[in-house]
């Protein structure tokens, strides 16, 4: 299993992991994978190789490097990853969703069943904080509609755009903001004008190296 580490730290760093992001999609504890990686941990169990393996849709034997593979690489971008456009959060007041699958925007993978209605954008402020730090990756789907106490992202006005968790009561709807030291930290009436423009459906801590 001497290529282990190296397979294993080329495939995280392909598919622009952390090690606590690889964690929680394998179920792998943190402190193992940093372990195997380091070459401290170099003959790790069947049961930790073979869900690491499974999610770069790898079999053990490659994994390990007892296999030979077309590029050390390995599959960058594993099987059911999604490419989706990325949007700056200054251009989000200018999405035209009928025009989505046209846009020249970046894209991003995700790892859900994504559709023509799904797009990313990175946080830009911390009016979530503590559960949505800025920087914070999120994924919306603007055709779905949010149940109470989903995360939404709406636009209040022309330029105003905000992430918010919507909360509905007494046949209105309602948005919070999370940070207490935030101006905006209140439950407030959601304008009938405001636009929903996605409801969210997944959110990426991005982990500096």
């Amino acid at each position: 299993m001497k290529n282990l580490s190296t397979n294993l730290r080329t495939l995280i760093a392909n598919a622009k992991l952390s090690e606590n992001e690889l964690a929680r999609r394998t179920g792998i504890s943190q402190q193992i994978i940093n372990r195997i990686l380091s070459g401290e941990n170099a003959n790790p169990k069947i049961a930790t190789l073979s869900p690491i393996a499974k999610y770069f849709t790898l079999s053990i034997s490659q994994l390990i490097g007892e296999e030979r593979t077309n590029a050390p690489s390995i599959n960058p971008s594993p099987l059911g990853w999604q490419e989706i456009p990325l949007f700056s959060w200054d251009k989000l007041h200018q999405i035209s969703f009928d025009e989505i699958l046209m846009t020249d925007q970046p894209k991003m993978l995700v790892d859900i069943q994504a559709s023509t209605s799904t797009f990313a954008v990175k946080l830009e402020e911390n009016s979530m904080e503590p559960k949505f730090a800025a920087g914070t990756l999120l994924v919306f789907d603007f055709e779905k509609s949010p149940l109470n106490r989903d995360f939404v992202l709406v636009q209040l006005d022309e330029y105003n755009v905000q992430f918010r968790q919507i909360v509905f009561k007494n046949n209105r709807q309602y948005i919070k903001c999370f940070n207490p030291n935030h101006k905006d930290y209140k439950i407030s009436l959601l304008n009938k004008q405001a636009r929903h423009l996605g409801t969210l459906v997944q959110s990426r801590t991005v982990h500096s190296r």
